[in-house]
């Protein structure tokens, strides 16, 4: 039988930071800022004081509380679970540190992580082409919008914002949109 893939992002969906929805709003202003001055898209932290502190915010985030569902989820169900994180190069140590501070790293097929520093969009939509998901759980609309867009047979669960559209559904929790997952 062939395992059906789901990839699953960190940041907002495995790892919650508890002021998660301020720190995605500065970030998202930051990035609105540059577009206007025709700089890239997205933030990329450049200063070793800017990635100390993402660094540090990235160690005072913990998983839900959902995480054994998705344990659970991975032993009964035939599929094939696929970390895929926007997170840049310099929190590639750090990212690793932590997923095996929490015993997550196992729980996942295959890891990808951004460590090119790709744009943000196009990193995720290679990781689909590569991996051919069937679901792909993420927290941040614009991605949600864009591999949506790009991929027509992608079902998206996106985890935290009341949005909705076609080929996406907002879930509450982990929990919530893991239950809504089709596997058979």
């Amino acid at each position: 039988m062939i395992k059906k893939v789901v990839t699953i992002d960190l940041d907002g969906v495995l790892a919650i930071h508890p002021i998660q929805k301020t720190l995605v709003s500065l970030r998202k202003l930051k990035e609105k800022a540059k577009r206007q001055k025709g700089t890239k898209k997205y933030y990329l932290p450049q200063s070793k004081l800017e990635q100390s502190i993402w660094i540090l915010l990235n160690d005072m985030k913990s998983p839900p509380t959902d995480i054994p569902l998705l344990e659970k989820l991975k032993k009964q169900k035939n599929i094939r679970l696929i970390l895929v994180s926007n997170r840049f190069s310099f929190l590639k140590t750090q990212t690793h540190s932590w997923l095996k501070k929490y015993n997550l790293e196992s729980l996942f097929d295959k890891i990808y992580l951004n460590t090119e520093d790709e744009d943000l969009y196009k990193f995720k939509q290679r990781i689909i082409e590569i991996e051919k998901p069937a679901y792909h759980i993420d927290d941040e609309v614009e991605i949600c919008d864009y591999l949506a867009n790009q991929n027509n047979n992608l079902k998206i669960l996106l985890i935290g914002d009341n949005y909705q559209n076609e080929k996406t559904n907002s879930f509450k929790s982990l929990s919530s949109a893991l239950s809504n997952i089709d596997l058979f």
